[in-house]
């Protein structure tokens, strides 16, 4: 079925660091807590146009409208530094008040794919290997300090080779051969917190 994208513009902050300097590495594992309001509910690593052809879809999974005030994404590379933190405002710097069972969508600047959400962000490419790191990386849902949700993931697992962000076992990314798929939640936004049991490989629907 054919999907309308509209594009809601918003401003990306460079990271918890100032531009130009070395972030700080954080923690690979958090505090598991299930989410009953707000949850990373699918990530897509890199499409047909590279690296920055990705997504990140958040979803509320409750049955109330959610305020996404103060709420920001924030992005990881393979070693546990913050590359990018994406606060969730509209283009007058607002915040959303999300329906239930709705999503946000933050895309690369490259993204290929449609989509009914209204809600949507765009980022600018900064980063050579996107958001996403194909793979290994993680992402955090945030207010404030408080960490709503989080998703690691990785392709394979060499020793000493870090995951951030995980909650219990790192999901398992496609291989970058396989293109047009992410990983996913099921169609609850099932939130188990272990990223393995609750994210799953299927074709990238954002």
């Amino acid at each position: 079925m054919t999907k309308r994208l509209l594009i809601l513009a918003a401003t990306a902050v460079c990271g918890v660091a100032p531009c130009g300097t070395e972030a700080k590495a954080e923690s690979t594992g958090v505090v598991p807590q299930i989410s009953r309001t707000m949850v990373i509910n699918e990530v897509y690593v890199g499409g047909v146009n590279g690296p920055h052809d990705e997504f990140l879809e958040l979803r509320n999974v409750s049955t109330s409208h959610q305020d996404l005030s103060g709420m920001v994404v924030r992005f990881y590379d393979p070693r546990c530094q913050v590359t990018r933190v994406i606060p969730l405002v509209d283009p007058a710097g607002e915040s959303w008040v999300i329906p239930p069972r709705q999503t946000v969508l933050v895309t690369g600047s490259e993204f290929s794919g449609t989509t009914s959400t209204p809600f949507v962000l765009p980022a600018a490419g900064m980063e050579p290997e996107g958001l996403l790191t194909a793979r290994a990386g993680g992402a955090a849902l945030l207010r404030g300090t408080t960490r709503i949700d989080a998703v690691a993931w990785k392709t394979q697992s060499p020793p000493g080779a870090p995951t951030c962000q995980l909650e219990g076992r790192p999901a398992l990314a496609p291989p970058p051969q396989l293109i047009g798929a992410s990983i996913t939640r099921d169609i609850l936004g099932t939130d188990t917190d272990d990223n393995r049991t609750d994210f799953h490989i299927d074709i990238a629907t954002p």
